[in-house]
């Protein structure tokens, strides 16, 4: 198969689980086809409402608790032209499990500088662990202007209730110079970022510039058409690799569950998770 009919089918698959609202999460406990593994808990914040345009949410898993706004785009596929844009048009199964994996092991943060990449509309891993006040420092990032200025309004309002003071959030593109960056991190988060092979080397080679000497990416991810294996073979290279089997015993209990119900696909919903050390 040619590089551009490869690329064209992993876009018809993620054009199919857009359309098909198997991506968003649903806060009325109504019953529907796979969305999340709710175990990160939502709830609408009373003074949340923006006219449509977007809905704040208290986003929670066990003692910690962050507002987090979710931008509510009418379901088109245009959503996804521009530079990547599909971290708008709905939260992945794979933030809420690295957000868990992390809160579950926030030894593994204290004192640490932080760093997500493309942390989509809600960067909900580094929004949570900023709040646990493990980390000496948090940046959530995207490459999309939209995400971005969505989680500079996360990050002023977590900022404003005195949640924690430690979150910053900017614009970072991993194809654009990163040089300002080098080695600069001890952590580095990234949910659902492995999807667009075009774009897989120039990753690896970002984290590896970016990451101290010593520190880890924490990176969570479907398999998705065996992205997830090619990324693997173009980190090995740079890094020492860990794959962790049953990372959580909360997603894989959900896991599990799910297997086998309509709307639920293993390779495009279950989150690896995958361990670079520099």
């Amino acid at each position: 198969m040619s590089q551009k009919k490869a690329a064209q089918k992993r876009w018809d698959i993620l054009a199919n689980v857009i359309k098909s609202k198997d991506c968003y999460s649903d806060v009325t406990g109504s019953k529907r086809s796979f969305q999340s593994y709710n175990i990160v808990k939502l709830e609408p914040l009373e003074d949340g409402s923006e006219a449509g345009e977007a809905e704040w949410r208290t986003v929670s898993y066990r003692e910690v608790s962050v507002p987090v706004r979710y931008l509510t785009p009418k379901l088109e596929l245009s959503h996804l032209v521009g530079f990547n844009n599909t971290g708008n048009v709905c939260v992945w199964p794979s933030e809420e499990s690295l957000a868990v994996y992390c809160l579950n092991n926030i030894q593994l943060f204290e004192g640490k500088q932080v760093l997500e990449v493309g942390g989509g509309m809600t960067a909900l891993a580094g929004c949570l662990l900023a709040a646990s006040r493990a980390p000496a420092s948090t940046i959530i990032t995207d490459g999309n202007l939209t995400s971005v200025a969505n989680l500079e309004m996360i990050v002023k309002r977590i900022s404003s209730s005195a949640i924690c003071d430690n979150l910053d959030a900017f614009q970072l593109r991993w194809d654009e110079s990163l040089d300002h960056l080098e080695s600069k991190y001890d952590v580095i988060l990234s949910a659902d970022c492995l999807f667009f092979k075009e774009s897989a080397l120039k990753l690896v080679n970002a984290l590896h510039l970016m990451l101290r000497p010593q520190g880890k990416v924490y990176i969570a991810a479907p398999n998705r058409e065996s992205t997830f294996e090619y990324f693997k073979d173009l980190a090995k290279d740079l890094f020492q690799l860990e794959e962790v089997e049953n990372y959580s015993t909360e997603v894989t209990k959900a896991h599990e569950s799910y297997l086998g119900q309509p709307g639920y696909n293993e390779d495009i919903h279950y989150p690896r998770l995958l361990i670079l050390t520099k």
